[in-house]
Order: structure tokens, then sequence, then C-alpha cells
């Protein structure tokens, strides 16, 4: 090339300038963020100057990115689809329970199935055994009967030795007279309640009212009051109430006020008492202390009975038989207390 030719050296330099501005362009058209709907990248047109040697700055138009779209608005929320869809899977998680429970009772009752075919398989096979071969059940039967056979033997051995032995005397009765008749003479009473025994100590009880009445009749002695009621112990396990009334003679009477007695009944101070039959023997017993001052000869005894003891009073009759005492029984119902009066019926004694 000749030196006419050659380019100057201004025009290389905007040429080097022109190329280093398109690629800067093309790196901010690469690097920019494209938006979802692809469109069309702007060209850049490179217009190339007139080979006149111009010096001056030039750079690409590179127009502005576009402006980012709104980001979409979210749908409001369908409550009442939501609200189905819950109910719909509430309704499955039902129907999920109720089949696995029929899995289970059907597995259950499938179990049961298998025992009970196991067991009539097992019945089955032992009939069949038994009727295969019944030897081993004779055998136990001819065992059997040959223990009853010396069982027999036995008995009738027995039964002829009883027959060679002496008999046994008569023994007389303590009463010789069942029939009862009227108490004579001292009675003493007893509690059979609860299978246990208690001694009433009327005596002490009678001497009581008897003191406590002639106080009542001393402050009456104004003839204001008709009727006397009061209550005097305890004397063991037992309180007395009594009852008085004005004598109908007392009021021709003008020396003194009278009174008759006219009902007592026993009040229970405890709840737990009495003896139980066992320690009824023992010296020491509130029992044995009571009936040992007494005389078969001028004493009798007189056993109140509640429902709960009647056998007790037949283990208790018994033993004061035994002793010659003759003994009346005066049955009770629950509920209703130990009571008597003048005009009362008198025990009947055996």
């Amino acid at each position: 090339m000749s030196h006419a030719n050659r380019p100057s050296y201004p025009r290389l330099v905007g040429d080097v300038l022109i190329v280093l501005v398109a690629f800067a362009a093309v790196g901010v058209v690469m690097l920019r963020p494209r938006p979802k709907p692809k469109q069309a990248q702007p060209q850049v047109a490179r217009q190339i100057e007139t080979p006149e040697p111009v010096i001056a700055e030039s750079a690409v138009a590179v127009p502005p990115p576009p402006a980012p779209k709104p980001p979409p608005q979210p749908k409001p929320l369908d409550r009442e689809a939501i609200a189905r869809a819950e109910a719909d899977l509430d309704a499955a998680a039902r129907d999920r329970a109720l089949a696995d429970d029929r899995a289970a009772k059907a597995a259950e009752a499938l179990k049961a199935a298998e025992i009970e075919a196991a067991k009539v398989q097992s019945n089955v096979q032992s009939l069949s055994n038994r009727v295969r071969d019944p030897r081993a059940r004779l055998a136990s039967v001819q065992q059997r009967g040959e223990l009853l056979q010396a069982e027999v033997k036995k008995i009738e051995a027995e039964r002829l030795a009883l027959a060679d032995a002496p008999r046994p005397k008569r023994k007389a009765l303590i009463d010789k007279s069942p029939v009862a008749r009227p108490s004579t003479g001292n009675e003493y009473h007893f509690e059979l309640r609860r299978g246990h025994v208690s001694y009433i100590d009327m005596d002490k009880l009678i001497d009581k009212v008897k003191t406590d009445a002639r106080i009542q009749i001393r402050l009456s002695s104004g003839g204001i009051r008709s009727r006397i009621a009061s209550q005097v112990g305890p004397v063991g396990a037992f309180r007395m109430r009594y009852e008085m009334v004005r004598s109908p003679s007392d009021y021709l009477d003008a020396h003194g006020v009278n009174f008759d007695l006219s009902g007592w009944e026993l009040v229970p101070v405890r709840e737990n008492r009495g003896e139980p039959f066992s320690a009824l023997g023992h010296p020491a017993s509130e029992f044995a202390r009571a009936i040992n001052r007494l005389s078969p000869n001028s004493a009798s005894i007189t056993l109140w009975i509640y429902p709960d003891s009647f056998n007790l009073y037949r283990e208790v009759r018994d033993l004061l038989h035994q002793r010659g005492f003759t003994v009346a029984a005066r049955p009770l119902p629950f509920g209703m207390s130990i009571r008597g009066s003048p005009g009362g019926s008198l025990s009947a004694t055996q």
C-alpha cells in the first residue's frame, strides 16, 4: 500500500471508538433483565461517518428499559369452597375411621372363627380317636366299677359291725314336759341381737325407777301433774324409760298423791353390745357371772330375740336347759325395743 492510500491517524482512532461503543451497547443489552413476554430487541444502527477526519466522541443511543409490570393481584379466597373441602375431608376421615373399625371387628371375628374351628377340629379328632379305639374308656369304666364294688363291700362290713354293736341306753330329756307354762319365781332377762347375748339387769333398773319415781311424785305433790315420764340408768348396756299415771283412787284421797306404773321401755346405750356364744362359757363373762348366781329352782330366763339371732337362741336355750333353767322366748321384730307394762302377758317358759 502506498503512502497516499494509507488512512489517517484520526480516522483510525474514530473507528476504534465506534467499535468500543458498539461492544458496550451489546453488553448492556445482554445484561438487561428480559420481561416474560418476549419482545424484539431494538437493533442499534451503526452509522459510519464518511471517511472525513472527524475527531468527536459518538455513542450509540440505548433505549431505556421497559417499565416492570405491576405484580398480579391475589385472587380473593373462596371461603365456601374451603368449608366444603374441610367438610369433605372430615367426612373422609370419619369414613376411614369406620372402615378401620369394621376391619378390626372383621379381624376379631375371623380370629374367633379360627379358634372355634380349631376347637371343633380338636373335638372331632378326639371323638374320632375315641370311636376308633374305645379300649381306654372301657378300661376307665372297669376301674371305676371295681372301686365302687370295693366301697359297697366296705359299707356292708360297717353295717354288719354296727348291727352287732350294743345299742346305747335311752336318756331322758332334761325338760320332761315340753308344754309351755307361765313362769314362776324371779325372771331374768337377756337380749339376743346380731349374734350377741346382752344381760339386762332388770332388778337394778327397777330399783332406780322406784327411787326416781318417789322424787317425781314428791315434786308433783301439788296435784297439778297427772302423768310422770322419766328415764333412769344406765345399768350395763341399757337405760329404762318409764311412765306413771295418777291413780284413779287418788282423786278421792285427800291425804296424798299416788301414781301407778303404766309402762316401761329399755333404751340401748351403745350399738355394739353383748358377747358372742363362744365367750359365754368363760367364768369372767357377763353371762356366766349373771347365771352363776341364780338358782334353777327359783329363777326363770327370758330371752328377747331379734330375727337375726334365732340360731343363737337355740344354742343359748340348750345351754340353759343343761343347767336346769326354764327358758321363755320373746321374739321381736327389727326396730322394736324391749318394753313391758303391768297389764302385759307373762312369759311362757319351757
